[in-house]
């Protein structure tokens, strides 16, 4: 896939986001909006964060294995370093919908039987 097809791609994908969230949003009030852009966000980012964990490790063993090659080590250190910066903004963005969640009392809310 070469970057002009992947830009139309992502464009589409972008329009049609908009168009359900404006469809879900025109009987949601600003809060709403909100909560549930930050519980959907929230409630996915452990698994994103998990596959995140799993390919720096990938890519640790792959530098590791391949230390007699110079131009191969200098591609997985890339490879390396890049994936340690994208966790880095995983756990700062996870932390930043923490905050707001908490500071506006939002916490999720587990639906639970009645015990009665």
């Amino acid at each position: 896939m070469n970057y002009r097809s992947f830009s139309q791609y992502a464009a589409g994908l972008s329009a049609f986001a908009l168009s359900a969230a404006t469809a879900l949003a025109a009987s949601m009030t600003f809060k709403d909006l909100v909560y549930s852009i930050t519980s959907y966000i929230g409630s996915r980012m452990p698994i994103v964060i998990a596959i995140g964990v799993l390919i720096f490790f990938g890519n640790l063993i792959f530098f590791v294995v391949k230390m007699d090659s110079p131009t191969e080590r200098q591609t997985f250190r890339k490879y390396t370093v890049n994936t340690l910066i994208g966790l880095t903004v995983l756990l700062a963005v996870w932390g930043i919908i923490g905050l707001v969640t908490h500071t506006l009392h939002w916490g999720l809310v587990i639906p639970q039987l009645p015990t009665q």
